[in-house]
């Protein structure tokens, strides 16, 4: 990760919802977000823009980073596995976004482009409201 990027993040948030209501652990939850962030500033460049949605139920978030090639991908949500042995990190943070979601029927995609940037959703359509 460039020094800078971490420096110079934009992070922006929007929603066309008041709010929205679920039975979750609201920790875990804030937990899970702070790192899809986070990996979304550390595997950018500056000037890094990372954009956060929330519409219907969906929660994006949205970086303009170095995305991946679908090989990249296969590993990401396994214990200890890093895309850049460069970026400091242990490789448990998407592992543990996927337990927390599988927990609580969050379904978690990802949607990635190499040289464009890495997409997170998780939809919470399922979840006990």
């Amino acid at each position: 990760m460039c020094l800078l990027a971490s420096l110079y993040a934009h992070v922006n948030f929007s929603s066309h919802l008041s709010i929205l209501h679920v039975r979750l652990d609201k920790i875990g939850l804030q937990k899970v977000i702070d790192n899809l962030i986070d990996n979304a500033v550390k595997y950018s460049d500056a000037p890094c823009e990372v954009r956060v949605t929330l519409e219907h139920g969906i929660l994006k978030i949205i970086d303009n980073g170095r995305g991946m090639d679908e090989m990249e991908l296969v590993g990401i949500f396994d214990r200890y596995y890093q895309n850049d042995a460069t970026v400091s990190g242990y490789g448990i943070g998407l592992a543990l976004v996927k337990n927390y979601c599988d927990r609580h029927k969050i379904k978690l995609h990802v949607k990635s482009i190499k040289g464009k940037g890495t997409t997170m959703i998780l939809d919470f359509q399922g979840v006990e409201l």
